[in-house]
């Protein structure tokens, strides 16, 4: 070999070398806790019914509302904003029913509509 192309392949093989050392680090990375640690459980998530209660489109606020649904029976009350929500404890079919003497105090043209 002659002086031009022993320098040429001593290059070539110094840049092959850096792309090796670059790829090797970027790729196998891996902090060693990171390997060893089992996979940790994802929180579960909460299981919500919510609800706004409107009188011509605008929310009422301080209506009550009972939820039932097997083995769970809880209480709501709508904000000022009239939504509501609630925290169950399974995937079910739930009742959600309004309190009508809180419905009638909230909005007393209402009751004025009863017979």
């Amino acid at each position: 070999m002659n002086h031009l192309s022993l320098s040429k392949s001593r290059a070539l093989a110094t840049w092959l070398g850096a792309l090796a050392i670059i790829f090797g680090t970027l790729f196998s990375a891996m902090p060693a806790s990171a390997a060893d640690a089992p996979p940790s459980p994802e929180p579960e998530a909460a299981l919500i019914i919510k609800g706004k209660v409107k009188n011509e489109g605008v929310g009422v606020a301080g209506i009550g509302l009972t939820i039932s649904g097997p083995s769970f029976s809880g209480k709501a009350t709508t904000d000022e904003a009239g939504t509501w929500s609630i925290t169950v404890p399974t995937k079910a079919v739930y009742d959600v029913e309004i309190d009508l003497a809180t419905l009638l105090k909230g909005q007393p043209e209402l009751a004025s509509r009863q017979p």
